[in-house]
Formats: structure tokens, sequence, C-alpha cells
């Protein structure tokens, strides 16, 4: 009887994994590819800010190297600690409503770090945005190694690499353009991949 139970769950996954193969490289495939493909650019857009930032708020606000330092300390302290929380959500809650979550405060967050009058709340709102994002990368990692079909896995989670990297590329032309005197509309820009897949995830990806 209890044996039975195991070999329950290896029928219904092998079931899962022949229906998404079934569907192949179709609609479904492309979609699943792009929303997590878009939460990995939201990382890389997110992951890039610190680097522009430092110099363009150092002059702005007097900032000592201790202050950078605890501003570079505490994004990426958020980072780890979101992605060991997130994960653990995850498995408990499901992926999809903590991805949404995730995108969610990501872009809550990032937002609010663009109003920030001075350092210490700056880098609180940073942190809190370092802990979303924290989500953002494994977690898509997750659903598209369970939702694309099995012959397509591989290719897929590599491609997400070149949605991190559109990210990446896209937030430093944005730099480029507006820091360092339009710093808040940078930041609020920089959130708009996260806005973009929690809109289109909220209504198209399955669980």
């Amino acid at each position: 009887k209890f044996l039975s139970i195991p070999m329950d769950v290896g029928v219904a996954r092998a079931a899962a994994e022949a229906l998404l193969e079934k569907r192949g490289a179709g609609r479904y495939s492309l979609g699943v590819l792009c929303l997590c493909g878009f939460g990995w650019m939201s990382d890389g857009a997110e992951n890039v800010v610190l680097s522009y930032m430092l110099p363009t708020l150092e002059d702005l606000w007097s900032l000592s190297p201790g202050q950078l330092g605890a501003m570079s300390t505490a994004i990426y302290f958020g980072q780890a600690a979101g992605a060991t929380f997130w994960g653990a959500l995850a498995d408990a809650g499901g992926r999809r409503p903590v991805f949404l979550l995730s995108l969610a405060l990501t872009v809550l967050f990032g937002v609010a770090s663009s109003a920030a009058p001075g350092f210490y709340t700056y880098c609180m709102l940073r942190l809190a945005t370092g802990f979303a994002i924290g989500g953002n990368l494994p977690l898509a990692v997750s659903l598209a190694s369970e939702l694309l079909p099995p012959s397509l896995r591989d290719r897929g989670v590599v491609a997400l690499q070149l949605f991190n990297e559109i990210g990446s590329l896209g937030s430093t032309g944005l730099a480029a353009l507006l820091l360092p005197g339009r710093w808040r509309l940078y930041l609020c820009l920089v959130a708009l991949p996260a806005a973009a897949v929690l809109a289109a995830a909220a209504f198209a990806l399955p669980e």
C-alpha cells in the first residue's frame, strides 16, 4: 500500500512529461520561455543598477567609502536572503504565486527607491528590492525546467541567460542616457521588465 505512492507519483510525472513533449515547441513553450526570460531580464537590469548608482549618489549625497560599502552590502545581502527565502516559500506554496509575488515586490520597492530622500532610506529600499529580486532568477529557472518540453529544457534554460544580458545592456543604455541628473527616472524605468512580466504572467503563466 505504501509502496504504491511513489509509483503513482512517478506515473503522474511521466504522463505530464509526455504531455509537455507532445505539445513540442509551440505557442505554449514560447510563452513560458518568454515569461521566464523576462523574469531574468528584470534580474539583469536590476543587478547592474548598483554599478551606476554608486558614483551618482556618491557625488549627490557626499557619501563616504564606508557608506558606499554599506550600500553594496545591503543590496547583495538582500539578494542572498531572498534566494533562500523565495525558494523555500515556492516549495511550500507553489512556483507561480511566489514568482508573481517576487515580481510585484521588485516593482514596488524598485519604484519606491526612486523616491528615497536620503542614504539610509535608499539603502533599506534597495535591500528590499534585492530581497525581491532574489526570487526572480531561481524561480524562473524552476518554472522553465518544469513547464518546457523535456527535449527543449536544456536549450531553454541556456536561452534564459540571453534575456539576462539584454536586461543588463538595456539598463546600461538607460544609465548612459539618464545619469546622473535623472537617476530617479532611471530607477523607475529599470523596474519596467518586472512590471511587464508580472502583468503578463498573472494571466498566462500556468502553475
